[in-house]
């Protein structure tokens, strides 16, 4: 993936639409914030930590680093790294 990550932009931004559309329900209530850290936290953690050094992988994308445009996803990672869990 590292020599070529443009091949897997689709597989790439499905997957992390997927834990953007979780924060986002974290964040609006619909989804039970622990159960959800419980569930995907290492998860979560992994695969943004493997694209961690890989900056662009879709075709014309603005910005330094692709992952950075999935912002809410990213803020609830944050948000875990600095709380425990109850």
């Amino acid at each position: 993936m590292r020599k070529d990550p443009k091949q897997y932009s689709v597989d790439l931004n499905s997957l992390f639409n997927y834990f953007e559309s979780l924060a986002i329900g974290v964040a609006r209530g619909h989804y039970h914030a622990e159960i959800v850290r419980d569930q995907f936290e290492i998860i979560l953690n992994g695969h943004v930590e493997s694209v961690a050094d890989i900056g662009n992988w879709s075709e014309g994308t603005t910005g330094t680093r692709d992952i950075e445009h999935f912002d809410k996803m990213i803020a609830l990672l944050a948000s875990w790294k600095v709380t425990t869990k109850h």
